[in-house]
Protein backbone atom coordinates (compact mmCIF):
# COMPACT_ATOMS: atom_id res chain seq x y z
CA UNK A 1 0.00 0.00 0.00
CA UNK A 2 1.14 3.84 -1.09
CA UNK A 3 -0.11 6.92 0.12
CA UNK A 4 -3.73 6.65 -1.69
CA UNK A 5 -3.52 3.55 -4.38
CA UNK A 6 -2.54 -0.12 -4.07
CA UNK A 7 -1.44 -2.11 -6.36
CA UNK A 8 -2.04 -5.82 -7.11
CA UNK A 9 -2.84 -8.91 -10.00
CA UNK A 10 -5.61 -8.32 -12.25
CA UNK A 11 -8.36 -10.88 -10.90
CA UNK A 12 -10.74 -12.22 -13.41
CA UNK A 13 -14.02 -9.98 -13.88
CA UNK A 14 -11.66 -6.84 -14.41
CA UNK A 15 -10.69 -7.41 -17.73
CA UNK A 16 -13.37 -5.00 -19.23
CA UNK A 17 -12.43 -2.14 -16.74
CA UNK A 18 -8.41 -2.73 -17.85
CA UNK A 19 -8.71 -2.32 -20.84
CA UNK A 20 -11.01 0.67 -21.20
CA UNK A 21 -8.22 1.97 -18.82
CA UNK A 22 -5.66 1.15 -21.37
CA UNK A 23 -7.65 2.46 -24.24
CA UNK A 24 -8.43 5.72 -22.85
CA UNK A 25 -5.12 6.18 -21.83
CA UNK A 26 -3.91 5.02 -25.34
CA UNK A 27 -6.33 7.29 -27.46
CA UNK A 28 -5.20 10.09 -25.28
CA UNK A 29 -1.50 10.11 -25.95
CA UNK A 30 -0.08 7.44 -28.04
CA UNK A 31 -2.97 6.95 -30.90
CA UNK A 32 -2.54 10.41 -32.44
CA UNK A 33 1.07 9.15 -33.35
CA UNK A 34 -0.16 5.85 -35.22
CA UNK A 35 -1.45 5.28 -38.34
CA UNK A 36 -4.97 3.14 -38.06
CA UNK A 37 -3.24 -0.17 -38.34
CA UNK A 38 -1.56 0.25 -35.34
CA UNK A 39 -4.57 1.51 -33.63
CA UNK A 40 -6.16 -1.16 -34.64
CA UNK A 41 -3.49 -3.74 -33.73
CA UNK A 42 -3.29 -2.19 -30.32
CA UNK A 43 -7.23 -2.38 -29.81
CA UNK A 44 -6.94 -6.51 -30.81
CA UNK A 45 -4.38 -6.59 -28.03
CA UNK A 46 -6.25 -5.19 -25.49
CA UNK A 47 -9.75 -6.97 -25.86
CA UNK A 48 -10.68 -8.34 -22.67
CA UNK A 49 -11.18 -11.90 -23.57
CA UNK A 50 -6.88 -11.33 -24.99
CA UNK A 51 -6.21 -9.75 -21.72
CA UNK A 52 -7.88 -12.91 -19.76
CA UNK A 53 -6.11 -15.50 -22.06
CA UNK A 54 -2.52 -13.83 -21.43
CA UNK A 55 -3.24 -13.42 -17.68
CA UNK A 56 -4.08 -17.41 -17.66
CA UNK A 57 -0.11 -17.89 -19.37
CA UNK A 58 2.51 -16.35 -18.59
CA UNK A 59 1.76 -12.77 -18.17
CA UNK A 60 1.49 -10.75 -15.29
CA UNK A 61 -1.20 -8.26 -15.06
CA UNK A 62 -0.48 -5.62 -12.13
CA UNK A 63 -3.02 -2.75 -11.38
CA UNK A 64 -3.17 0.01 -9.06
CA UNK A 65 -6.15 1.11 -7.22
CA UNK A 66 -7.37 4.52 -5.85
CA UNK A 67 -10.29 3.06 -3.81
CA UNK A 68 -11.58 0.65 -6.03
CA UNK A 69 -10.77 2.30 -9.39
CA UNK A 70 -8.19 1.31 -11.56
CA UNK A 71 -5.59 4.04 -12.51
CA UNK A 72 -2.68 1.81 -13.41
CA UNK A 73 -1.58 -1.48 -15.46
CA UNK A 74 1.26 -3.04 -16.14
CA UNK A 75 1.42 -6.35 -17.86
CA UNK A 76 4.82 -8.47 -18.06
CA UNK A 77 5.24 -10.84 -20.31
CA UNK A 78 7.49 -14.00 -19.29
CA UNK A 79 8.50 -12.47 -16.63
CA UNK A 80 11.45 -10.52 -18.75
CA UNK A 81 9.40 -8.02 -20.87
CA UNK A 82 6.69 -5.15 -20.34
CA UNK A 83 3.97 -5.10 -22.75
CA UNK A 84 1.50 -2.55 -21.29
CA UNK A 85 2.15 -0.05 -18.59
CA UNK A 86 -0.33 2.80 -18.93
CA UNK A 87 -1.40 5.27 -15.88
CA UNK A 88 -4.49 7.22 -15.76
CA UNK A 89 -4.01 10.97 -17.03
CA UNK A 90 -5.28 12.17 -13.60
CA UNK A 91 -2.68 10.46 -11.90
CA UNK A 92 0.49 10.01 -14.07
CA UNK A 93 3.22 12.25 -12.39
CA UNK A 94 2.43 10.90 -8.57
CA UNK A 95 4.95 7.54 -9.13
CA UNK A 96 2.21 4.80 -9.81
CA UNK A 97 4.30 3.96 -13.04
CA UNK A 98 7.48 3.58 -10.57
CA UNK A 99 5.70 1.93 -8.25
CA UNK A 100 4.08 -0.78 -10.55
CA UNK A 101 7.51 -1.47 -12.36
CA UNK A 102 9.14 -2.10 -8.79
CA UNK A 103 6.47 -4.28 -7.99
CA UNK A 104 6.89 -6.33 -12.01
CA UNK A 105 10.65 -6.26 -10.91
CA UNK A 106 10.23 -7.88 -7.81
CA UNK A 107 7.83 -10.54 -9.34
CA UNK A 108 10.77 -11.25 -12.33
CA UNK A 109 12.97 -12.09 -9.54
CA UNK A 110 10.50 -14.12 -7.75
CA UNK A 111 10.60 -16.72 -11.21
CA UNK A 112 14.29 -15.63 -11.46
CA UNK A 113 16.41 -13.82 -9.31
CA UNK A 114 19.62 -13.57 -12.42
CA UNK A 115 17.28 -12.31 -14.16
CA UNK A 116 19.17 -9.38 -15.31
CA UNK A 117 17.12 -6.70 -17.11
CA UNK A 118 13.97 -5.97 -18.19
CA UNK A 119 12.82 -4.54 -21.56
CA UNK A 120 9.99 -2.60 -23.33
CA UNK A 121 8.84 -1.14 -26.95
CA UNK A 122 8.01 1.83 -25.73
CA UNK A 123 5.81 4.14 -27.77
CA UNK A 124 8.10 7.23 -29.05
CA UNK A 125 6.17 9.63 -26.82
CA UNK A 126 6.88 7.12 -23.48
CA UNK A 127 10.27 6.90 -24.10
CA UNK A 128 11.40 9.68 -21.71
CA UNK A 129 9.23 8.48 -19.01
CA UNK A 130 10.88 5.07 -19.49
CA UNK A 131 14.42 6.61 -19.43
CA UNK A 132 13.23 8.18 -15.94
CA UNK A 133 12.78 4.28 -14.62
CA UNK A 134 16.15 3.57 -15.46
CA UNK A 135 15.71 2.15 -19.29
CA UNK A 136 17.45 3.04 -22.37
CA UNK A 137 17.03 2.43 -25.91
CA UNK A 138 19.15 -0.68 -27.50
CA UNK A 139 17.68 0.00 -31.08
CA UNK A 140 16.02 2.61 -33.50
CA UNK A 141 12.74 3.34 -33.67
CA UNK A 142 10.38 0.42 -35.65
CA UNK A 143 7.52 -0.47 -36.76
CA UNK A 144 5.63 -3.73 -36.51
CA UNK A 145 1.91 -4.46 -37.53
CA UNK A 146 1.49 -0.34 -37.77
CA UNK A 147 3.03 -0.20 -34.07
CA UNK A 148 5.87 2.45 -34.22
CA UNK A 149 8.52 1.80 -30.65
CA UNK A 150 11.75 1.99 -30.09
CA UNK A 151 13.50 -1.00 -28.25
CA UNK A 152 14.79 -0.09 -24.67
CA UNK A 153 15.87 -1.95 -21.59
CA UNK A 154 16.71 -1.63 -18.07
CA UNK A 155 19.72 -3.45 -16.45
CA UNK A 156 19.29 -4.73 -13.00
CA UNK A 157 21.66 -4.62 -10.54
CA UNK A 158 22.22 -8.54 -9.19
CA UNK A 159 20.76 -9.34 -6.03
CA UNK A 160 23.42 -9.38 -3.90
CA UNK A 161 24.50 -5.93 -5.56
CA UNK A 162 21.57 -4.95 -3.53
CA UNK A 163 22.87 -5.96 -0.22
CA UNK A 164 21.00 -8.83 0.02
CA UNK A 165 23.61 -11.72 1.52
CA UNK A 166 23.88 -14.86 -0.07
CA UNK A 167 24.52 -18.15 1.64
CA UNK A 168 28.30 -17.84 0.45
CA UNK A 169 28.72 -14.68 2.37
CA UNK A 170 26.88 -16.35 5.90
CA UNK A 171 29.33 -17.04 8.79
Amino acid sequence: MHDFWTIRPMETGEEEKVSALVRRVFDLFVAPEYEPEGVQSFYRYIEPQCLRERAAKDHDILLAFVDKTPVGVLELREGRHISLLFVDAMFQGRGIARALLEEAIALARQRDPQVAKITVNASPNSAFIYERLGFRATGPRQSRDGIIFIPMEKPLEPLAAQGNVSSEDAP
